[in-house]
């Protein structure tokens, strides 16, 4: 039997691998995100003073409701 020889293949490099892997990175967390919120207690995303902080955001532009509006929104970010 004659030995079956694999010709030569040109190598593949990235050239930026750390950029490659961040972004794949980036897309997980992003569609596991949705898989956090319903699965995972928000005591256990956040510290207390976290918490305390994003409530108060919240109350801050809720005027007393249970959402806030897209104006409510941008004014918690700025």
């Amino acid at each position: 039997m004659d030995k079956y020889i694999l010709p030569d293949l040109e190598s593949l490099k990235l050239v930026d691998p750390t950029n490659v892997l961040e972004k794949a990175m980036e897309r997980v967390k992003q569609q596991r995100a949705s898989y956090r919120v319903a699965h995972i207690p928000i005591e256990e995303m956040f510290t207390s003073n976290e918490l305390m902080n994003l409530r108060q955001a919240f109350e801050s532009v809720s005027i007393g409701e249970a959402f806030v509006n897209l104006e409510g929104l941008k004014m918690v970010f700025n």
